[in-house]
C-alpha cells in the first residue's frame, strides 16, 4: 500500500496515482532515447496497452515509496525511493517519460 506523502512545488506535484493517469500515459508516445537512457533496448518496445498501463500505475500504487509526477495538471513520470535496509541507505529514483517536459526542480 502506498503512503507517500503528497510534495508539491510551484510547478511539479509528486502523488498518489489517480485515474486519469491511465490515459495521460497512453497519450505518450514510447521515445527510444528515453528507453535508452532508463537501461532498455529500443528494439524491444510493444506497444503500450491499456492492460499493461493499469498494471503499471498499480505497481506505483502498491509501492509505499513511490509517487506519480505531475507537471501542468498531467502524469508525466514517476519517482520513488528505495531504502536498504541492510546498510540504511536510499535511493531516489525519478523517470519521466514524456521527453516534451523540462523540469528544472
Amino acid at each position: 500500500m502506498n503512503h507517500a506523502l503528497i510534495i508539491q512545488s510551484d510547478t511539479v506535484l509528486l502523488r498518489q496515482p489517480i485515474d486519469r493517469d491511465v490515459d495521460d500515459y497512453l497519450q505518450v508516445e514510447t521515445h527510444p532515447e528515453l528507453v535508452r537512457m532508463y537501461g532498455g533496448t529500443p528494439s524491444d518496445i510493444q506497444p503500450k496497452t491499456r492492460e499493461r498501463t493499469l498494471k503499471f500505475v498499480e505497481a506505483i500504487r502498491k509501492n509505499k515509496l513511490e509517487w506519480c509526477v505531475e507537471y501542468n495538471g498531467r502524469f508525466v513520470g514517476q519517482a520513488r525511493l528505495v531504502i536498504n535496509e541492510h546498510d540504511n541507505r536510499a535511493r531516489y529514483a525519478i523517470s519521466l517519460f514524456d521527453p516534451s517536459v523540462k523540469l528544472f526542480i
